[in-house]
């Protein structure tokens, strides 16, 4: 899976989760302050995001990330780290 990958697929689950067209989910977006995310949504996106990519998020990562590129950023280092260690 590809940076790519990772960056659309997190995008299009917050915005499914905020009910907005993921074309309103630029990277450099402020999860709280631009997209309005609060706790419980912000809980709901790391759900869909472990379920998706198949990998537990700590529960801190839901209040330590401030952009989506943030976001993107530590699920693509887990799931390169994960690729990389599949393949050892």
């Amino acid at each position: 899976m590809t940076y790519e990958d990772v960056r659309r697929t997190i995008a299009e689950i917050t915005a499914e989760k905020l009910e907005k067209d993921v074309a309103n989910i630029p990277p450099d977006a402020r999860l709280r302050e631009d997209l309005g995310v609060d706790s419980l949504t912000a809980v709901e996106i790391v759900w869909e995001i472990e379920e998706k990519f198949g990998m537990e998020l700590p529960r801190e990562l839901e209040t330590s990330v401030r952009t989506v590129k943030d976001l993107v950023d530590f699920v693509a280092g887990k799931v390169a780290a994960g690729a990389a260690n599949a393949s050892t």
